[in-house]
């Protein structure tokens, strides 16, 4: 039986009951890399384009897509293209096989509200209970950014692809592996040897993941290093080519803007487009004694706390890129929760937006937002 029918219900049905989560955090990685994603459907109806969107040289359905995180192999693009959401990124993949960190992975936070670069020497502590609202949520993730093998990942971004519709991109994140390859220069080879892979298997773009705050080793904050990103990045473009290439960054806070003008001074030459931020780094505890996930004190935060750090970081690159006359697309990612905050991101300059937190939770979102705007 198809999954537009499993859940029972009708679309309308399902759009008011609000939250639907699709990953299971209360089970492993493996677990939800096998069984998922949760979605049981119904599915909304073909959406009716009246103009497509331009993106460098892409004509998408919309500027709404999911960033590198959420879908986790090729069957959780399938479902998400089949949603709506028309950028979609597969989730980072290394050069060697690589296990997830031991679960829990994913706890929902009690941010108290939005954390702004004031609070982040803060100690957050775990909500205990489901949010009733999508902008309620706020969570915290530690995966380590696993991996299976380049020939199953290869293959399965084949069939990835083959799961889009028109109007639809597939985006690859890579990283390299700097716990493999600590040496300098086999660092960066990693990189571009991970990116070449992902352009033989289709990708339509390729994104360096330059950031991830769950990492202690010196792959999870390149992005602060602009001269090893930049040679990252342009070991990369010779590899890859014309296939378009992004960068995807962390937070900056105001005392790090001189590395992010420095970032992309370096980055402009070789790259298609800048995503940012993923997740800003906290202290995140279960109890007094005890960190919300085992054996890290410090992880990444994302979902509604972070938006104003993201939304900042928007409007600070849409100016330089203003004013240095970048031509590179601007990706807007973190605390994006409903219609409303898309078109905030659009209108602050981002060219095109993407969501993770808020999709796991509200599948419909793409939905949701061509309502608003058909």
């Amino acid at each position: 039986m198809s999954a537009v029918n499993r859940s029972g219900k009708t679309l309308e049905q399902a759009l008011a009951k609000g939250l639907h989560p699709t990953y299971d955090i209360n089970k492993s990685y493996e677990w939800n890399y096998r069984n998922g994603p949760l979605f049981e459907g119904p599915y909304p109806p073909q959406r009716k384009i009246q103009k497509r969107i331009k993106l460098l040289d892409f004509e998408l359905n919309s500027s709404l897509g999911i960033a590198a995180g959420p879908l986790l192999n090729s069957q959780w693009i399938k479902v998400y293209a089949r949603l709506g959401f028309d950028i979609l990124s597969y989730k980072t993949v290394r050069t060697r096989k690589r296990l997830s960190n031991l679960p829990p992975n994913c706890v929902f936070v009690n941010a108290k509200g939005p954390l702004t670069n004031n609070r982040l020497g803060e100690t957050l502590y775990v909500l205990d209970k489901v949010p009733d609202r999508i902008d309620q949520i706020s969570i915290t993730n530690s995966f380590g950014v696993p991996s299976r093998d380049p020939s199953t990942w290869q293959a399965d971004v084949e069939r990835a692809k083959g799961y889009l519709g028109k109007g639809q991109i597939l985006v690859v994140s890579v990283m390299g592996s700097s716990e493999y390859y600590p040496e300098r220069e086999a660092f960066i080879q990693d990189f571009a040897h991970c990116a070449g892979l992902s352009k033989e298997a289709g990708a339509d773009v390729v994104e360096l993941d330059l950031s991830c705050p769950n990492s202690t080793a010196e792959e999870g904050m390149v992005y602060l290093d602009p001269k090893l990103s930049g040679e990252i990045v342009s070991k990369v473009k010779a590899s890859i080519g014309e296939t378009p290439l992004f960068i995807k960054v962390g937070n900056f806070n105001p005392n790090r803007w001189d590395k992010l003008h420095d970032l992309l001074k370096v980055s402009a030459p070789h790259i298609s487009g800048i995503a940012g931020i993923n997740t800003v780094k906290m202290t995140v505890m279960k109890d007094s004694n005890n960190p919300a996930l085992p054996g890290r004190s410090q992880s990444g935060v994302c979902g509604a706390a972070i938006k104003e750090s993201a939304s900042q970081f928007v409007s600070w690159v849409a100016k330089e890129r203003r004013r240095e006359k970048y031509d590179f697309a601007l990706i807007g990612v973190g605390g994006i929760m409903k219609p409303t905050d898309i078109d905030q991101f659009l209108d602050t300059g981002a060219d095109g937006v993407e969501v993770a937190t808020a999709a796991m939770w509200d599948p419909y979102l793409a939905y949701r937002y061509y309502l608003q705007h058909s």
